[in-house]
């Protein structure tokens, strides 16, 4: 589950706890004129400097464009193909290979435009850290260790990274109005700790996006003027086992 922002501010609730929108004190809200934009900067690590330099959503005003009704964007890169644990572990890339191909196919037999995005971000550490220590975080990219896999395998742990910047690719699609809907099948990796691998997952992607989207606010108009609302976030899990995710 995605921690709160770290700036506490208060949930859009009014006293009673529904959403007050004419309040803006109850509501959690802020004049648009009253909020300075802030800029995010990429400061991934030195060793990845051959990482794509996507910008990282920053947090300022979203309102969606719409321009992209009815598309589907599906995030993915070949490079997912390397996800193998050993011959025997049930984790295996190609089943990411697999499922692009088919949502691909369907797609084109139900005339569905699909916008394929290449996944090559590799994120900041410090975007890592929005769920997991800064320490986990440098011995599973630059180590290459984890509980996952034996041994030291770098392979693995920067292609763990590389998933978990998919997901904040379909994340920025999302948000930049260019797509209604994102996919990205290597990615809701739910069941890593903040500490720890767990479940054959190794960072938790899903917890970070969230992070992301939290940051920014949307713009909303009501009676008492324009305001900037802070974005809320619903994780939908129909993982069918037991587990911690």
């Amino acid at each position: 589950m995605a921690r709160q922002p770290d700036d506490n501010r208060p949930g859009p609730t009014g006293p009673s706890g529904s959403f007050d929108p004419t309040n803006p004190a109850r509501a959690g809200i802020t004049p648009v004129h009253a909020t300075p934009e802030r800029n995010s900067t990429m400061d991934t690590h030195s060793e990845l400097s051959t990482a794509t330099a996507h910008p990282t959503p920053s947090p300022v005003a979203w309102a969606p464009k719409r321009t992209a009704d009815g598309a589907l964007t599906v995030v993915h890169s070949d490079d997912y193909a390397g996800w193998v644990f050993d011959a025997s572990h049930p984790t295996q890339g190609r089943r990411f290979m697999n499922a692009r191909d088919l949502v691909l196919a369907h797609a084109a037999e139900e005339g569905v435009r699909v916008t394929q995005v290449e996944s090559d971000l590799l994120p900041a550490f410090s975007t890592m850290q929005l769920a997991h220590t800064a320490e986990y975080v440098e011995s599973v990219v630059l180590g290459g260790e984890c509980d996952e896999w034996n041994g030291s395998r770098p392979d693995l742990g920067r292609l763990a990274l590389q998933m978990a910047g998919g997901t904040i690719l379909a994340l920025d699609s999302l948000l930049s109005g260019e797509t209604m809907t994102a996919v990205h099948f290597a990615g809701a990796k739910h069941h890593a700790m903040r500490d720890r691998s767990s479940g054959f997952c190794v960072f938790a992607d899903f917890a970070i996006a969230a992070k992301l989207a939290m940051s920014r606010t949307r713009v909303m108009q009501t009676p008492r003027g324009t305001f900037r609302v802070p974005m809320r976030v619903a994780i939908l899990d129909i993982d069918a086992h037991h587990g911690d995710g």
